[in-house]
């Protein structure tokens, strides 16, 4: 299970995606060839070849007239979505129909949007449209009872990458019950019935693929949940308005319109003003931005930061905001390996005036209000979302009543110790964990934290709310303590730190 997690891990988000989609295709094809899919294996390789040539055609035009950050590896996710979904043909006009549409659903990522950002899940949008024009309907010929082993193997691999699980159990349970709602009373058998719902129809594909697509998705778990059950509903009821009927892509579309109007995403455009060092192999990056920012300290963003030749982490990474809201800038820390990948190679050659591109600030590491005391436990470059918090306290004067666990290997390793330092007048008490421990601070355990630490430090421990972030191993750790002592769950807040997320 460790090797696995490891093995995730050290891949980007967008690639496990691309190879657990080529997979399915590739099974299909094997099944195909067999005789067991009752699809023309030339149909297969025709359509998989037309749809992601016009798709990849189109990303590459798009992005010299848009000047747009390219990242044609979520060009070639939807080209592959898309693909799994619509008929396999291999008639010479069908094959036209169907690399347009590889390439509407990559032309409309530039030009359905707001703020630099997409609205709509750009597969949705474009099977939709042209079912409404009478070109061409989807078959989701993916949810068929011979792949499903394999798609949900693969389905599970990009779920546990996104950790989107809450998101994924919500769709699945919730669009079972509306199953069982709509189809109750009826002659169908209903054990039957739910069988066909996950083997037989795209249930587990829609929910790991497509519902999770982190553009138009909403930022916080609450409406991430409202946004499942949104889509569970108009995609297991049946239902027609006119010439309008339920489907998946559609339930889809209402689902990406909800999160519009709620939240407005944008695109922010970033310009590099400076860097400065917070701690060994550490540093801060700070972006001027065109407005006043106001997100919620421990939020995040995912940053885009185009460059020649990069490796397999890619040209995209997720990194905690750790500015305090309010300014017309944001920034974010970065500790820097003896190997560090393209993406940071680049981002610590940045020269003041440089442009990059931050999407989707999400994240529910927030401040819970109606806790009586934090307790914030990071690792590392983990403490990042508490020197949001920190920030943000002192740019309003208003106290937090909570005491950090910091843990390092050494004293040098701590970053923003200056802000750790004077943490106090805001009245965050710091005790650092250090299992190196080379010279003496003010106060400092030694090896790593215990249920007695905790107790000693907190004595309120027992009505407070616990908040943990750092890497997997470290979370997955004190996660674990914190449960043995009687914390419940609803007061133990997590972030996971992947890295290569």
């Amino acid at each position: 299970m460790n090797y696995g997690r490891r093995l995730i891990d050290g891949i980007t988000m967008y690639r496990v995606v691309i190879y657990a989609l080529l997979t399915i295709a590739f099974a299909a094809l094997t099944l195909s060839v067999a005789g067991v899919l009752a699809v023309a294996p030339l149909a297969l390789v025709l359509s998989f070849l037309v749809i992601t040539t016009g798709a990849l055609l189109t990303h590459i035009l798009m992005v010299y007239i848009t000047q747009a950050a390219s990242n044609i590896e979520s060009s070639l996710i939807t080209a592959l979505i898309l693909f799994l979904i619509v008929t396999p043909v291999q008639e010479l006009h069908s094959l036209f129909v169907v690399m347009g549409l590889g390439a509407a659903a990559v032309g409309l990522k530039y030009v359905v949007r707001y703020r630099y950002r997409h609205i709509f899940n750009p597969v949705a949008l474009v099977l939709v449209l042209a079912s409404f024009f009478s070109y061409y309907g989807a078959e989701w010929w993916v949810g068929s009872r011979y792949l499903f082993p394999v798609v949900l193997l693969a389905a599970l691999v990009v779920v546990a990458k996104t950790r989107r699980w809450e998101l994924f159990l919500t769709y699945i349970i919730s669009s079972s019950i509306f199953v069982v709602i709509a189809f109750w009373g009826t002659t169908l058998i209903m054990s039957e019935t739910l069988i066909r719902h996950f083997i037989s129809w795209p249930t587990i594909f829609l929910a790991a693929f497509m519902l999770t697509e982190p553009l138009s998705l909403p930022g916080t778990k609450r409406l991430q949940y409202v946004y499942a059950l949104i889509v569970a509903a108009l995609s297991s009821i049946p239902f027609s308005i006119g010439s309008l009927y339920g489907t998946p892509e559609l339930a889809l579309l209402a689902a990406n319109f909800m999160t519009f109007v709620i939240e407005r995403p944008e695109r922010l455009r970033l310009t590099f003003k400076n860097k400065r060092e917070v701690g060994k192999d550490t540093v801060e990056y700070i972006f001027a931005t065109e407005s006043v920012q106001q997100h919620k300290p421990g939020q995040y963003l995912e940053w885009t930061l185009p460059h020649s030749k990069p490796d397999k982490r890619g040209i995209r990474r997720y990194f905690t905001i750790t500015s305090a809201p309010g300014r017309s800038e944001v920034s974010l820390a970065v500790r820097h390996s003896v190997k560090p990948s393209t993406w940071k190679q680049t981002l610590s050659s940045l020269s003041p005036g440089a442009f990059l591109y931050a999407t989707q600030r999400a994240g529910d590491f927030t401040l819970r209000p109606n806790a009586k005391h934090h307790v914030w436990i990071a690792g590392g470059i983990g403490v990042t979302p508490f020197v949001s918090m920190l920030r943000q306290a002192e740019a309003i004067q208003q106290p937090i009543q909570a005491t950090l666990f910091y843990c390092n290997k050494t004293e040098a390793d701590i970053a923003f110790k200056e802000l750790c330092d004077r943490a106090d007048a805001v009245g965050v008490t710091v005790i650092h964990i250090l299992q190196k421990p080379d010279a003496p601070l003010s106060i400092h355990e030694v090896g790593y934290i215990t249920a007695d630490m905790v107790k000693k430090y907190v004595p309120e421990w027992q009505h407070a709310t616990f908040y943990i972030s750092g890497p997997p191993s470290l979370v997955g750790a004190y996660k674990k303590l914190v449960r043995k002592m009687g914390v419940s769950a609803r007061r133990i807040v997590i972030d996971y730190f992947p890295g290569l997320a």
